[in-house]
């Protein structure tokens, strides 16, 4: 914790200089004078009396100037024993305008803080020009402090340790958000009610000032009220500077609530278990003895018989039964069938009976009616939450639905493309096939390039392909008939007579200018393309050059080149490669085969949620299941607090224990959640294969330390190979500690800090003892893993540790020590509820309210001093509880430190 100094008064500028010191009781001067004079080279040259504003000259102050209220404004639930306090910006705003110097570290601050019960005052709002007013019902001595020791209850704080009187000066002059000040009202409140605290005058004259009355300037200072006159039955007026409100909580503070915690041991036979009866089970079921049926929780280390706990020939009758629609082949035997119950998880685990080589979990649960109970109980719940959860699972299938009818639509197109492809593609000649599909060649990959791009390169080209050829050629076509004078049924010889370079020209080129001719036909030799090529080349060649001579020389460059390049064409011409037409056929069938382009066309369009999911079809539709992140065991404890912890009624109020998880319930529950969702899907035609784990989660795991990417308490169910109880995510145990608090500490105080630490071994009077370890590692820390809560005052947290790590052991092992904590605050002061008793010598932090002496309104009283009940500390020396003290003193004593508690995990777990 941030250490603090604390001075029990402090001045600033002129009131430094003020030479009478306070008197505490009877009348003093209300107004100061001081003599101020100027001396310019030793030479005094003016004097003057300068007088010091004092409570009379007060009104108001700026608001701004308060920093904090203990409790904030408003507050419901406050401490009783605690004193209200409010902070001022100011190191010296509470003695800013007294008109004294301090005495003894003593002195009277100008206003005080007092505490009034709403039926003891009623406090009127300000008007524009004036201050709030409070009126005090007559008696009012009996609602107030004494202010001959209001010298007590206000201090000044600086942060930190001060080294010296040098070291604190400095720290006062350096930072000012280092320093305050405070008041404090040291009233005894009472539990549940609600009060007023107001800042008014602690001076008659600041009083009057603050009412708007006349104040004597010469006159004399007297404290605003007097407790000892008894005589005085009006009702008092005092101007309020500043106020709030709250209100007090039920008796009692954080350490006392821990102090009324006792750590216990629970009875394995009373606690987490509860009996079964299974005595006329029905379907013609043995009856039979079964051991208790225990909850989520129970007592650890408790022995827990398994399946064969069970009778054999219960488990033999009840395995027939589950079995036997499996054994019903006939119409006879179907005539004679019975509705039997379900094998919880079959879907899970794919499974349609249970058999010796199923996998355990499904046996083990389903065999033994303990489990089937719990399970039993998962499926009530989603029963009973069906349409809630219905809605949350349409909601969560968003466009899957859409996707998943493109998919339907997909599966369509497939089936009557693969007709086409078989019935009439594929039955072609190729040279057909090749002309039909022109169109998509473009699209078509051959090895490495486009049908279209291989065709180029043929002797073929792509002309034949194109929608232009076949309309010019197509049999029974205008073409056709001037030609043969009838229709053509020649259009297969002449793509293959194209192909093979059989078609030639039989006559002169001269004779066909002017004609439309086929330039891949007429072109047969490829001259004029490889002359397009040398050209291209010959161009290519020519450096970039300035030529002198014109156009000249260019011409004889490039005629040059250009007969360079075409001689050797024209003495050895070679033609194209020939197009294999049905290597080409099978190219074709095997692109436009609707298995790959449909299913291709979806892929690149559907993503699919669930990378996981791997279908044979490619096309089926998308199955992802719903998700509820909910902790189920909140479902299951309003179900009944049973479930979760039987024998809940034998735990004491205000008790400290370890339980541990029971991993098996817990599996069961969430099988038999899982089992009725994917029925629940089914019939409400969710697109569902049945096996998928909805609900995941059992325990509340926010605020784990530390984060985890996945919470999840279980693992997918469909991936389930081991006994059950095996299964759960936990690292470090399967059965998980479980430390549980009944009482009132954290309902009052939520924000409670609570883990474990590794202990350690330590000599005492030559005895070796644990104790938590006072620099533990990372490791040697755990915090809950998850928590929650039972209806009216239980909270239970889970940690990672087993019942033997926790326990450790009397000779090497010092085990773990379980930790409650109050959250650290800021500055907070009172006293405790009454003296802990453990055993050690006391300090001053262990002072309560039953050890001072109270005035008849619950002020404390310092003139009583202390109580024979409490005995001093020695230490520290110059600290001290009386009139004379001071208010440093005081304020160590009463500020309550944050307080802490260990107990160890072997208190907590049965012998």
């Amino acid at each position: 914790m941030t250490g603090y100094t604390f001075l029990p008064w402090m001045r600033e500028g002129l009131a430094s200089y003020i030479p009478k010191e306070d008197s505490f009781i009877g009348a003093m001067d209300s107004r100061v004078k001081l003599p101020v004079s100027l001396q310019v080279n030793h030479t005094l040259t003016a004097s003057v009396q300068v007088r010091l504003y004092g409570p009379g000259d007060v009104t108001g102050f700026d608001q701004r100037q308060v920093l904090r209220t203990d409790p904030p404004h408003l507050t419901t639930g406050f401490e009783a024993n605690y004193f209200a306090s409010i902070e001022f910006d100011r190191p010296d705003f509470p003695w800013m305008f007294t008109p004294a110097a301090a005495k003894g570290n003593r002195l009277r601050p100008w206003i005080i803080l007092i505490v009034l019960s709403k039926q003891e005052a009623k406090l009127e709002m300000a008007t524009s020009q004036s201050l709030p007013i409070l009126t005090i019902k007559s008696p009012y001595h009996e609602k107030l402090p004494d202010l001959g020791e209001s010298w007590a209850w206000a201090h000044t704080q600086v942060n930190g340790e001060a080294a010296g009187d040098q070291g604190l000066k400095g720290m006062l002059k350096g930072d000012p958000k280092l320093n305050l000040s405070r008041l404090i009202c040291p009233r005894y409140l009472l539990p549940s009610t609600s009060y007023i605290a107001c800042v008014v005058p602690a001076f008659d004259i600041g009083v009057k000032a603050g009412l708007g009355e006349q104040v004597d300037e010469n006159g004399s200072l007297l404290p605003a009220w007097d407790v000892k006159n008894t005589s005085d039955t009006t009702d008092l007026r005092l101007p309020v500077y500043y106020h709030w409100e709250f209100a007090t909580g039920e008796a009692g503070d954080f350490e006392s609530l821990v102090w009324a915690l006792e750590p216990r041991r629970m009875d394995p036979d009373l606690v987490g278990v509860r009996p079964l009866n299974v005595t006329g089970p029905g379907y013609n079921l043995p009856s039979c003895n079964v051991p208790g049926l225990e909850g989520a929780l129970r007592v650890s280390e408790g022995t827990s018989p398994g399946l064969n706990g069970i009778p054999k020939n219960f488990r033999e009758a009840l395995k027939d039964l589950l079995n036997k629609p499996q054994t019903l082949t006939t119409i006879s035997d179907l005539s004679d069938s019975v509705i039997v119950p379900p094998i919880y998880g079959r879907w899970h685990a794919a499974k349609k009976s249970i058999d010796s080589t199923s996998r355990p979990w499904l046996e083990q649960l389903n065999l033994d009616p303990r489990l089937r109970v719990v399970a039993g109980v998962g499926t009530k719940i989603v029963q009973e939450k069906q349409d809630q959860l219905m809605a949350s699972a349409w909601e969560q299938i968003g466009e899957i639905d859409r996707a998943n009818q493109a998919l339907r639509q997909a599966q369509l197109g497939r089936s009557v493309g693969t007709a086409i492809l078989k019935s009439h593609l594929s039955n072609l000649p190729a040279e057909s096939l090749l002309q039909l599909t022109g169109a998509v060649h473009s699209r078509l990959l051959w090895e490495e390039q486009t049908i279209v791009a291989k065709e180029r390169g043929t002797t073929l080209t792509e002309v034949p392909a194109s929608a232009a050829f076949r309309r010019i050629t197509r049999p029974n076509g205008p073409v056709a008939r001037r030609v043969t004078g009838g229709g053509s049924s020649q259009k297969l010889d002449l793509i293959k007579g194209i192909n093979s370079l059989k078609y030639r020209l039989n006559q002169p080129l001269k004779s066909l200018r002017g004609a439309a001719v086929l330039e891949g036909i007429t072109d047969s030799s490829g001259v004029r393309r490889r002359l397009e090529q040398a050209n291209k080349e010959a161009l290519s060649k020519l450096d970039a050059k300035k030529t002198l001579e014109g156009f000249k020389d260019a011409a004889i460059i490039i005629q040059e080149a250009i007969l360079r390049t075409v001689d050797p064409i024209l003495r050895d011409p070679k033609d194209p490669p020939r197009l294999p037409i049905e290597e080409g056929k099978k190219i074709l069938l095997d692109r436009l085969d609707p298995e790959k382009t449909v299913t291709n066309r979806m892929q690149a369009r559907i993503v699919n949620p669930d990378p996981m999911w791997r279908p044979a079809d490619p096309l089926e539709q998308i199955m992802v299941a719903p998700e509820f992140p909910t902790p189920m065991y909140r479902a299951l404890a309003d179900h009944s607090q049973d479930w979760l912890l039987p024998g809940l009624e034998h735990v004491p109020p205000n008790t400290l224990t370890l339980l541990e998880t029971n991993p098996r319930f817990i599996e069961a529950f969430m099988v038999g959640l899982n089992h009725e969702m994917s029925r629940e899907l089914l019939w409400r035609r969710y697109p569902t294969d049945q096996r998928g784990t909805y609900f995941r989660q059992f325990w509340d795991a926010r605020g784990r330390i530390p984060r985890q990417a996945s919470t999840k308490d279980i693992p997918p169910i469909h991936e389930w190979v081991k006994a059950l109880g095996d299964h759960m995510s936990n690292t470090m145990a399967q059965e998980q500690m479980v430390l549980l608090i009944r009482g009132d500490l954290l309902r009052r105080y939520p924000n409670a800090t609570i883990y474990a630490i590794k202990g350690e071994w330590m000599t005492v009077n030559g005895k070796k003892v644990r104790q938590p370890k006072s620099s533990p590692s990372t490791d040697e820390q755990k915090f809950p893993q998850f928590s929650g809560k039972l209806e009216p005052d239980i909270t239970f947290l889970g940690f990672d540790l087993s019942a033997s790590t926790a326990r450790g052991n009397d000779t090497t092992d010092p085990g773990w020590f379980f930790i409650l904590q109050q959250q650290p605050t800021e500055p907070r002061f009172g006293l405790d509820v009454s003296q802990s008793l453990t055993g050690m010598p006391l300090t001053w932090r262990d002072l309560s309210w039953n050890d001072v002496h109270l005035s008849e309104g619950r002020y404390v009283q310092l003139s009583g001093g202390l109580k024979n009940s409490f005995q001093k500390p020695g230490t520290p020396a110059n600290i001290d509880w009386n009139t004379a003290s001071n208010s440093a003193a005081l304020a160590y004593i009463t500020l309550q430190r944050p307080f802490r508690i260990a107990v160890h995990a072997s208190d907590l777990l049965p012998i």
